[in-house]
């Protein structure tokens, strides 16, 4: 009897394996296909469109609890290190 639940469990314990590793495998592979297709739209002409034809003071983030946009945001962080980096007279 001893043998036998040996190997039920042994047989239980397979099972449980195969099914992590095919899991694993199908994440992965998805994960792969996610990111070649991430990949390929960044460097395609309509991405390129969209984000030249993006009108920067109607996109908005958050920053610090307060909505900001994406213009406004950019003017301020490029007025501070222009402030930083230029000797003052």
């Amino acid at each position: 009897m001893k043998k036998e639940t040996l190997k039920n469990i042994l047989n239980i314990l397979k099972i449980v394996i195969s099914l992590v590793l095919v899991t694993a495998s199908t994440v992965l592979l998805l994960g792969a296909t996610l990111i070649n297709v991430a990949r390929d739209y960044l460097v395609s002409d309509a991405f390129t469109e969209q984000v030249e034809t993006t009108d920067l003071s109607s996109v908005t983030f958050v920053v610090d609890n307060e909505r900001v946009t994406v213009l406004d945001y950019a003017r301020e962080k490029a007025t501070d290190y222009l402030a930083q980096k230029l000797p003052t007279f």
